[in-house]
């Protein structure tokens, strides 16, 4: 006897029990699993520290982006994309800047080494004057050498400031600090920039500040003598006030599985539906009387 198919009648009649089962039909023998501490998975109660940077008593202002958000949109690429030009074009110069001396070291000149015709075929005068060449082609290099030891360690002592400098600025913890220092990159010139890098006890702090303060970064930019303008921004740093805020991570969600793959209820009836169509294309309800049994089952171990 065939039984892949039924009757009309009784494929509705199995259809229907099916969607009585359906009423109040949850996922039954379900696994709620935690997420591990680890792993990057703060556990609940957990506290992570970001820095809290002002002037003195003074809070810092709000930022304006509100007011900007009604502008147009293409306004507001138009804003971005200047911003960017201007922080790549001050990047540019300050490279430029650190590349190149400040001052032009005063290096002795060494002229073209004597010749015998120069002096007649007169070999005493010859010799004295090769002696003299060689003692200043001496000289010459010895001063070279140290213009270049000099050079190197200013290079190096750009460098393992710039270092300290990203680390403190990670130490920080400041979610936004990238865009604090492209709003200071944008306002101060090169020369200012590596005053505050040169000069500051803990720049990357400094810089925060500057950041989160605009009036005080654009009135530091005006002044243009540099040392009216480290005596400016130490005036500031002394100001600076470094406290920091704890925000307790929420729990995360716990992940729910079933160990009967029972579907839910919203799922159950969408599925069901799924197959209800595909079963009135084909004739063939074998596949919505496995998912009848399959959420009896899911019933029973309830």
């Amino acid at each position: 006897m065939d039984t892949t198919a039924e009757t009309p009648n009784e494929n509705e009649h199995v259809i229907a029990e099916i969607e009585v089962d359906l009423e109040g039909q949850t996922a039954t023998t379900a696994e709620v699993t935690q997420p591990a501490h680890g792993d990057g998975v703060a556990a609940e109660g957990e506290e992570d520290s970001e820095a809290v940077i002002q002037f003195g008593d003074e809070e810092a202002p709000a930022s304006g982006e509100e007011g900007q958000e009604n502008a147009p949109q293409w306004v507001k690429d138009l804003r971005k994309q200047n911003r960017e030009l201007t922080r790549k074009l001050r990047e540019k110069e300050a490279s430029e800047a650190v590349s190149r001396p400040t001052q032009a070291p005063a290096v002795p000149t060494l002229g073209p080494k004597p010749k015998l015709e120069n002096f007649d075929y007169d070999e005493g005068k010859f010799d004295a004057a090769v002696g003299k060449w060689y003692a200043d082609k001496a000289e010459v290099d010895a001063a070279a050498a140290k213009v270049n030891a000099e050079a190197e360690a200013r290079e190096r002592g750009n460098q393992e400031r710039l270092a300290a400098y990203e680390r403190g600025a990670k130490a920080l913890r400041i979610k936004d600090f990238k865009e604090l220092e492209a709003t200071v990159v944008i306002e101060l010139s090169p020369v200012q920039q590596g005053i505050l890098l040169a000069g500051s006890d803990k720049p990357e702090v400094l810089v925060a500040a500057l950041g989160k303060y605009p009036n005080k970064l654009r009135d530091l930019a005006k002044i243009t003598d540099p040392v009216r303008f480290a005596f400016a921004a130490g005036k500031l740093e002394k100001e600076l006030k470094v406290s920091t805020r704890n925000a307790t991570k929420a729990a995360p969600e716990a992940r729910v599985s079933s160990s009967a793959a029972a579907p839910a209820a919203g799922g159950g009836e969408k599925k069901l539906e799924q197959l209800r169509a595909e079963a009135e294309k084909t004739g063939d309800y074998s596949k919505v009387l496995s998912y009848k049994a399959q959420l009896k089952r899911a019933q029973q171990q309830r």
